[in-house]
């Protein structure tokens, strides 16, 4: 899985100069690629380069959906947490650039998380499910859960609604599985910020 990137990026960096066109690998543009090429090259601390393929990735236009999956596979705030790296690149208009991919990937994805979770329609969805099935109240928790203390009115109003009883006990686990507050997600930023810290 690593093999295709790692060529990617030798091409990026022109490590192949010398090969003709036709032996040259074909360097990453689906958007999948592009973020498995940032992860490479932002591990091996090659920031200027991965600022690169993050801007790469955000010219493809992700959709809301991806943008939430991806937050949702490299966990919340995963674009945020890039605020941290204390420099991009030596080069000021690469530096300015790469904050302002950051910003607006930040951004993009706080907006496609209001849009998709915050929707009365999906969470009023998930609140029916917690009388269901096993398995679809578990599936609704955990979608209630992405979506945070905004949920607990639609809760309460379905509480007082004089729910069935397997209902009322899914609102009332739900509640207590609820995250605590963004305070305490922005601790835990702070503290995944600071591994790139020189």
């Amino acid at each position: 899985m690593r093999i295709p990137a790692l060529l990617g990026l030798a091409l990026g960096v022109g490590l192949l100069g010398g090969l003709s066109a036709q032996a040259q690998p074909v360097a990453p543009t689906k958007p999948d690629e592009l973020l498995n090429a940032f992860q490479i090259t932002f591990d091996q601390g090659k920031f200027d380069l991965a600022a690169e393929y993050l801007k790469a990735f955000l010219a493809t236009n992700p959709s809301d959906q991806q943008l939430l999956d991806i937050e949702q596979k490299y966990g919340k705030g995963a674009f945020q947490n890039l605020q941290a790296v204390p420099k991009w690149s030596d080069d000021p208009t690469a530096e300015k650039a790469a904050r302002e991919t950051v910003a607006t990937l930040t951004t993009m994805v706080r907006t496609a998380a209001d849009k998709l979770l915050r929707d009365p329609v999906r969470i009023n969805k998930f609140v029916r499910n917690l009388g269901a099935t096993y398995e679809e109240k578990v599936f609704a928790i955990n979608e209630l859960r992405r979506t945070g203390d905004f949920v607990v009115p639609f809760l309460v109003n379905a509480y007082r609604g004089a729910p069935s009883d397997t209902q009322k006990a899914g609102i009332l686990e739900t509640i207590t599985r609820l995250d605590a507050p963004s305070v305490a997600g922005d601790r835990k930023s702070t503290r995944l910020n600071s591994s790139h810290r020189t």
